[in-house]
């Protein structure tokens, strides 16, 4: 994938909010502080497109990007909000992720999941949420492991056949692609599933 632009579109709150049109989308989903906002920017190659923060939560919407790239044509790329972030208020997290689900399971757009996950850790309880609920889902899915630079080799052998163990106790079949936003390992086969799976 070739970008050849980079720019913010929007936030939205609320279904009805959702952007018209035709354009494809693919969105970021994961807990707070996984790196959703770093690999977006290390993805389109603009290092503050996307805020990035040390305090988790920040995200409180889904965040649009418009993507232009060389071939294969404009897309969007979504930051969605962190997922299981407990400081907000209850009612707040309880319309995020109604949200969420109903823009993973309805949206005519969406063609690719991204379902980042931090390299260093097990699965958490709100990942397998997301495990359970996309299996079956029409939307392909891909599993990325972000921070791999902290890992040594053997740790990342460990992490990524672990990674494909849980996905298919879950029922759901699904590449798992190592990555590092600092080292731009992973940022190749990301953006050929960006390429193969966004049209």
């Amino acid at each position: 994938m070739n970008v050849t632009d980079a720019t913010f579109a929007g936030s939205v709150a609320d279904w009805d909010a959702l952007p018209a049109g035709d354009l494809p989308e693919a969105v970021f989903v994961g807990r707070s502080n996984v790196g959703k906002s770093t690999l977006l920017n290390a993805l389109a190659g603009q290092e503050g497109l996307a805020y990035t923060s040390g305090t988790p939560g920040r995200t409180r919407t889904l965040n649009f990007f418009h993507i232009e790239r060389g071939r294969g044509g404009p897309f969007h790329l979504v930051d969605a909000p962190g997922l299981g972030y407990a400081k907000a208020p209850g009612q707040e997290r309880e319309c995020w992720q109604h949200l969420l689900a109903r823009y993973l399971a309805e949206r005519a757009p969406l063609r690719l999941v991204m379902h980042l996950m931090d390299s260093r850790h097990e699965p958490q309880p709100a990942d397998r949420d997301v495990f359970h609920f996309l299996g079956g889902q029409r939307v392909p899915y891909l599993a990325v492991l972000t921070k791999a630079d902290k890992l040594n080799q053997s740790e990342r052998a460990t992490t990524a056949r672990r990674a494909k163990e849980v996905l298919l106790e879950a029922q759901l079949e699904a590449p798992v692609v190592l990555t590092s936003a600092s080292e731009g390992e992973g940022l190749t086969e990301v953006r050929a599933w960006l390429d193969e799976m966004v049209r």
